[in-house]
């Protein structure tokens, strides 16, 4: 994975569902 990604990548483990 990019590095830019990194941030989003984090909030897609601690919420996996987005609702």
């Amino acid at each position: 994975r990019n590095a830019d990604n990194f941030p989003l990548d984090l909030a897609a483990i601690e919420a996996p569902t987005n609702g």
